[in-house]
């Protein structure tokens, strides 16, 4: 039978393991199977010696290092599996930027059935369709900005303007599926304007930012003579 002494330095030497820092980069099953072979030669040491100027470091046997492993899977917490000391965690998964092609690929499936079919009317009927530019930096949507994105001359006609201008300037809002519109692209873009370049044929972007960064929203045109 184990004595009280025992008992003691057995409680005393758990609680100093247990109180000491985890390795960087260890996993949950190595940290356990560290404090579990502390403490057994911890024990080993102790059953023959009462010198404690220095910890006893005994080697453990084959028998010994078998049952060590059958009581950490009896005894202690299920670990995770070990990944290597590089592999990025959970959180810092989380916190990866969204994929701009999932934001698009969101935007696109959400509003493709408001506008299929759906046209604009000016002087000449014309549908809408998406439309998405690359590399659209950050900041306010300026017209000169715009420019540069779609690649027109500097001499463009450019002209920019709010949503309400778009939406209630022609009555569109008779077409339910204009709201449905409005609300699709308010809910995915921010920062949401109306661009509309050159004369006559006019090209017509109502666009914002996705939550990713990129301008995208839809283009049309409005024949004006």
């Amino acid at each position: 039978m184990r004595s009280s002494g025992s008992c003691c330095r057995l409680e005393l030497a758990a609680d100093a393991i247990r109180s000491q820092p985890a390795p960087a980069h260890a996993t949950t099953r190595a940290v356990n199977r560290i404090l579990a072979t502390s403490l057994v030669s911890i024990l080993v040491g102790c059953s023959g010696s009462t010198d404690t100027s220095s910890p006893p470091q005994p080697e453990l046997d084959s028998a010994t290092e078998t049952s060590l492993d059958a009581a950490l899977d009896a005894a202690l917490p299920e670990a995770a599996p070990d990944v290597p000391a590089d592999a990025p965690s959970d959180a810092a998964i989380d916190t990866q930027p969204a994929d701009t092609g999932d934001c698009l690929a969101e935007l696109t499936q959400e509003i493709a059935p408001v506008i299929k079919d759906l046209l604009y009317l000016s002087e000449s009927d014309y549908p809408f369709e998406s439309v998405s530019f690359a590399d659209s930096g950050s900041g306010e949507i300026t017209a000169d900005h715009f420019l540069s994105l779609v690649g027109a001359d500097a001499g463009t006609l450019v002209e920019k303007r709010t949503f309400d201008d778009f939406f209630d300037a022609y009555l569109l809002n008779s077409d339910p599926r204009y709201g449905q519109m409005r609300t699709i692209l308010e809910t995915r873009l921010t920062d949401t304007t109306v661009i509309r370049l050159g004369e006559i044929q006019v090209q017509v972007y109502l666009v914002g930012r996705t939550k990713c960064g990129q301008i995208a929203g839809l283009k049309t045109v409005s024949i004006e003579t």
